[in-house]
């Protein structure tokens, strides 16, 4: 448990405050061993790429309207979002 709150895990329940940052983050919980690989990832190369897809040709309602691609060097996944 330690191990985990000295990478930015908590359990008390604590808010982090983003009202005054200067741009949009997305937050991202994530395991001890993924947080410490990416605090040694040299900070001028990407460490993801997030990529929305809408396909228009699609109802909305269908739930392949929307899909969400992220790629790492830990995780490659696609996922099918929907939307309400």
């Amino acid at each position: 448990m330690e191990e985990e709150k000295s990478y930015g895990g908590s359990s008390s329940g604590s808010n982090l405050e983003t009202s005054k940052a200067e741009r949009s983050v997305w937050l991202m919980k994530c395991p001890v061993a993924v947080a410490k690989s990416w605090q040694n990832h040299p900070p001028s190369q990407p460490l993801s790429k997030v990529v929305f897809s809408i396909d228009p040709l699609l109802p909305e309602h269908d739930p392949a309207h929307l899909q969400v691609d992220f790629n790492s060097m830990f995780l490659s996944t696609s996922l099918i979002i929907n939307v309400e």
